[in-house]
């Protein structure tokens, strides 16, 4: 399969969940010269469809799972990434923490950067930039990331597979945490000379950093 039938296919697709999960990434297999799972792992010790996982709440499925590579939750078309992101959340201990966590209704794509004590990454895309050759967007909870690689759609899907180092962020939560200490420091040197009392400036700085952490 190439990308000249991928995109008309999955276009035209319903893309109700269950009938058509499988098959999409199945064609994502084939359109990457990736093996499926029961190609790759006919155990389906390693990689798998519909991983067990075992939550406080009870037993839970990954849509896919590669160990030490991703946990994939798929939705219907139009459906809430969101909404599935927290899926894949709760099940991502029970699975060995993979470093990235997939979310997609098999028209759109989000891929969750999952790394310990690192900047969280989202590298958004749809089915129609796999035409394309520009990067694709990629982002923090609530700006874009500093320093992310340059990627095509296509070449983070691969990644995924191949390379998820690739799409590891560099800076640490030690870094970031650094950096806004600095910038609050410079922000308060600024109230300081407006000559605002250091109670007000303490409780600025406090909202801003709760809605930085919160973000």
């Amino acid at each position: 399969m190439n990308v000249g039938q991928f995109v008309p296919k999955w276009a035209a697709s319903a893309g109700r969940e269950r009938a058509h999960s499988q098959e999409h990434f199945i064609d994502l297999c084939r359109l990457l010269g990736e093996k499926t799972p029961a190609e790759g792992d006919p155990s389906g010790t390693i990689y798998t469809f519909e991983k067990g996982a075992l939550t406080p709440d009870g037993d839970g499925f990954a849509d896919v799972w590669l160990k030490d590579h991703f946990a994939w939750e798929y939705k219907g078309k139009h459906k809430d990434l969101a909404a599935a992101y927290k899926q894949v959340t709760g099940y991502r201990e029970a699975l060995g923490n993979p470093p990235l966590l997939v979310v997609s209704d098999m028209d759109r794509f989000e891929v969750h950067t999952n790394w310990t004590n690192t900047e969280k990454w989202i590298y958004r895309f749809t089915n129609y930039d796999l035409l394309a050759d520009r990067p694709v967007e990629v982002s923090t909870a609530s700006a874009p990331a500093k320093d992310a690689p340059s990627l095509t759609a296509l070449q983070v899907l691969k990644a995924l597979f191949e390379d998820a180092e690739r799409l590891k962020p560099q800076r640490t939560t030690e870094q970031i945490t650094q950096e806004a200490a600095r910038l609050f420091g410079k922000i308060s040197e600024e109230l300081h000379k407006w000559e605002v009392d250091d109670m007000r400036i303490a409780r600025f700085v406090t909202r801003v950093l709760f809605l930085h952490v919160c973000h």
